[in-house]
């Protein structure tokens, strides 16, 4: 595989990335206005899932790390061992 095809895959994940991470964030905008929609908090965790898997295929390592965070913090909130206030 040459050069360019893979700065071409690259802009293609990093276009996936910016979108996964678009829809997560209007997920958690729809669950910081109500938080008895834990479906839009399960729709946040999926969509950072996505960004995770997309950045440890890129072997961005710290990007990874830190999404595997936010899933860690979600999870959380989800199971009710933190709160979001």
């Amino acid at each position: 595989m040459d050069s360019n095809q893979n700065i071409q895959g690259l802009e293609w994940l990093g276009s996936e990335v910016d979108a996964s991470l678009v829809e997560a964030c209007e997920a958690l905008n729809g669950y910081a206005s109500n938080d008895s929609e834990d479906n839009q908090l399960r729709f946040c965790l999926a969509y950072i899932h996505q960004v995770t898997g997309s950045l440890k295929i890129a072997e961005c390592h710290g990007g990874a790390l830190l999404s595997e965070e936010l899933e860690a913090v979600i999870n959380a909130l989800l199971l009710g061992k933190v709160s979001a206030s």
